[in-house]
């Protein structure tokens, strides 16, 4: 497959939910099981639910089978994308286009969840920032179950030029750390490790944590699924991220990201990304 003309967010989406079956750590996922309250039907609060594979997942994966499900969403296609493919609609699952700050601040004293699930989420906001309304969404003892937080190390082999790639990797977890959305601060690139000290700060209890790398490379056949396109889109994003950076000229950044797409269609491409799971409780 060569580089794509035009790139798909809902496509890039569904393409990573393998690679998130894979990376996600089982332990955390275990401890989640082992956690969750005796209430049925579980209340289950999931922000950030893009077009919804983490429902697909609870449901594969032997989560408890009475739960009532509400993914919330800033992007409206993507909200539209995972209610077709649910079939909405349907008994205890909604759907709904609102981002985190606008639920809060319509659910501030008013409705409670068991669960609370952000999956590669909390490193695209100010999570120093957020975590306090997070918890106050959760019944006591809640549970909060933070999944693929990424942490400082986007690492493509074989080396296009190794210092290029080093000054590629540095500006870009950069974009991260300045992004803003709204006036505000939103990411940062070490957001696996900063959870470890926010999530106490917070009052939170963390009860598991683990590793979830994203580690992509080709089969002896092929890539596994539609990982090409995934890769394809990570080098579109690296590319898209650093393009108005002064310390690349575009000639320089449209050679590198043409090298690497050609890596990615030959399925010599080997993409890892370093980012922690969590598993924390609210106050009782």
């Amino acid at each position: 497959m060569a580089a794509p003309a035009e790139y798909s967010f809902e496509r890039y989406l569904a393409a990573k939910r393998a690679i998130d079956d894979r990376s996600l750590n089982l332990h955390v996922w275990q401890a989640l099981l082992a956690a969750l309250p005796d209430v049925r039907p579980l209340q289950v609060l999931e922000i950030g639910a893009g077009i919804g594979t983490m429902l697909d997942r609870m449901r594969a994966w032997e989560f408890p089978a009475l739960f009532e499900y509400t993914g919330i969403d800033a992007d409206a296609g993507s909200v539209a994308t995972a209610r077709a493919r649910h079939t909405l609609p349907q008994p205890n699952v909604n759907f709904e286009a609102i981002d985190l700050d606008g639920l809060l601040a319509r659910e501030h004293g008013g409705r409670k969840w068991h669960l609370l699930i952000a999956h590669a989420f909390m490193d695209l906001v100010d999570a120093e920032r957020v975590l306090p309304g997070m918890l106050q969404l959760l019944h006591p003892g809640g549970l909060l179950y933070l999944t693929l937080n990424f942490d400082g190390v986007t690492t493509l082999l074989p080396a296009v030029d190794a210092e290029l790639d080093a000054r590629l990797e540095r500006r870009y977890h950069q974009t991260m750390d300045e992004r803003v959305v709204g006036g505000r601060r939103a990411g940062h690139s070490r957001t696996g490790r900063q959870l470890l000290m926010f999530l106490p700060a917070a009052g939170a209890t963390l009860l598991a944590s683990g590793s979830s790398d994203w580690v992509v490379h080709a089969t002896p056949f092929s890539y596994p699924e539609d990982a090409e396109y995934f890769l394809h889109y990570i080098i579109h994003t690296m590319q898209a991220a650093l393009a108005d950076s002064p310390h690349f000229s575009h000639a320089e950044l449209d050679a590198w990201a043409a090298h690497r797409h050609r890596q990615a269609a030959n399925q010599t491409l080997v993409y890892v990304a370093h980012q922690l799971d969590f598993l924390a409780q609210a106050p009782r």
